[in-house]
């Protein structure tokens, strides 16, 4: 069965130890998880190309926003500061009111945060874009509870 996209969120963990929370509600999220390079091992005595897995690069993840002035000023304490993010998806809802659960799955990672306003044109939502410097790669966390 497919699932929507309805209940999806960005955390981050309050400190090491600590609970997650909500970081702020995005409009959309990057890959959770890439293909490595492949490496080419061939030799001379190979009768076709051998190729290797190689390291994953930690690329940055983009997450856009809607733009606030509020935003802004709430995401400047994590500005280039190391910190757990992560991705939920699943949420309860109650009168209309969406809780992250993670139900559906969770991807961890770690890194630094980094944010700016995008550009837009006329008769468009202000949006931004989150931008997380990655120290790790993304992590399916099989935990539960928050």
């Amino acid at each position: 069965m497919a699932l929507s996209t309805k209940g999806t969120f960005l955390m981050v963990k309050a400190e090491s130890g600590g609970t997650w929370t909500k970081l702020c509600d995005i409009v959309s999220y990057p890959d959770l998880g890439a293909t490595p390079p492949r490496l080419d091992a061939t030799t001379q005595s190979d009768t076709q190309h051998v190729y290797i897995a190689g390291l994953p690069d930690p690329e940055e993840s983009t997450f856009e926003v809607n733009h606030t002035a509020d935003l802004e000023t709430s995401l400047a304490t994590y500005i280039d500061t190391e910190k757990e993010y992560s991705v939920w998806f699943g949420a309860s809802e109650s009168a209309g009111v969406l809780t992250p659960t993670g139900s559906d799955g969770k991807y961890n990672t770690s890194g630094k945060l980094y944010y700016y306003a995008t550009g837009g044109g006329v008769d468009e939502v202000r949006k931004g874009q989150i931008s997380i410097i990655r120290s790790k790669a993304w992590v399916r966390d099989t935990t539960t509870g928050t």
